[in-house]
């Protein structure tokens, strides 16, 4: 057999491996999902092991809470969410991060609010549990069904909002408020986002042991022909865009979106604004382990929103 036949033969097995690793990596980070919640998963080897009685009182305290279940639709996406009614004027919509559920990102701070007189409504993001969606697109789409969220959530019970997003969930409550204003949303807060969904989803990567620059360019181009993005319209780009108060939290200790992402944010956002670095902690705990007195502080800080 002539070299440059058995030289295409190799080529061609290089393409095949080098498109099922694609193919692989698309599943892997953007096909929908949700993991266990924290309650059914060992968290001693994890950053939340120092707080593992603190979460699980939690927990348990907001699934003993009655909530609504609301759905609603967002062209052919149909979404879902419970509420949380503490006949308070104002609502805190709690978007959770990446393949989470909101009891594991936020029942610390539901529980911290509700017991301060706020309503809390949580969404369930697209591709996660009961909502439609084939694709996690990492606040690129979400922002659209949050805006949603906030119009209907104004209009059924006649109340101002607050936007409060962790990780994934933060960039996605960034990009709406940085593209959708309405008088009744009064302030966002901030807590552990990334700047951009292809510097996250890179670092990832890098954590996990892989080498992502050879997919990660390719991979972009995947999501340009699933109909999103992870390199425009995200958080750095719409965080100068908020015309309400935002509030900034992340710890000094997450290894997996640096603390810097908050600085920079922060310095791109309008007034008001707060940013809340902690020294202990790891990611989506900024809030749980801020002192008593950073708590009342942004309890402040959100009166002002409101």
């Amino acid at each position: 057999m002539a070299w440059y036949y058995i030289l295409l033969i190799i080529l061609g097995i290089i393409l095949i491996i080098y498109l099922v690793t694609l193919w692989f990596s698309f599943r892997t980070v953007f096909k929908r999902g949700s993991n266990k919640p924290l309650t059914e998963v060992d968290l001693t080897k994890t950053h939340y092991a120092p707080y593992i009685d603190v979460l699980y009182k939690n927990m348990n305290e907001m699934f003993s809470r009655q909530y609504e279940e609301v759905y609603i639709n967002n062209g052919k996406i149909r979404l879902y969410g419970r509420y949380f009614n503490n006949n308070s004027k104002t609502t805190i919509i709690m978007v959770h991060g990446y393949r989470a559920v909101p009891y594991s990102n936020f029942s610390y701070q539901a529980n911290y609010f509700l017991n301060h007189g706020y309503n809390i409504f949580f969404p369930y993001q697209r591709a996660h549990d009961k909502c439609d969606g084939r694709f996690i697109t990492f606040g690129y789409k979400e922002m659209h069904d949050i805006n949603k969220w906030v119009e209907f959530i104004h209009e059924k019970y006649q109340v101002n909002i607050i936007l409060y997003g962790t990780s994934m969930g933060a960039a996605t409550v960034v990009n709406t408020a940085g593209n959708y204003h309405h008088d009744y949303l009064k302030g966002v807060i901030e807590d552990c986002g990334f700047l951009r969904a292809y510097d996250a989803i890179k670092e990832a990567f890098k954590n996990n042991g892989y080498h992502p620059n050879f997919v990660m360019q390719p991979l972009r181009l995947c999501t340009r022909l699933a109909g999103f993005s992870i390199i425009r319209n995200q958080p750095y780009d719409n965080v100068g865009k908020i015309n309400v108060p935002i509030i900034f939290i992340h710890s000094k200790l997450d290894k997996e979106i640096p603390y810097q992402s908050a600085e920079i944010l922060y310095e791109k956002a309008n007034n008001p604004k707060l940013l809340i670095l902690n020294e202990i902690g790891g990611h989506t705990t900024g809030f749980m382990t801020s002192k008593e007195e950073t708590k009342e502080e942004i309890l402040e800080f959100m009166k002002k929103m409101i």
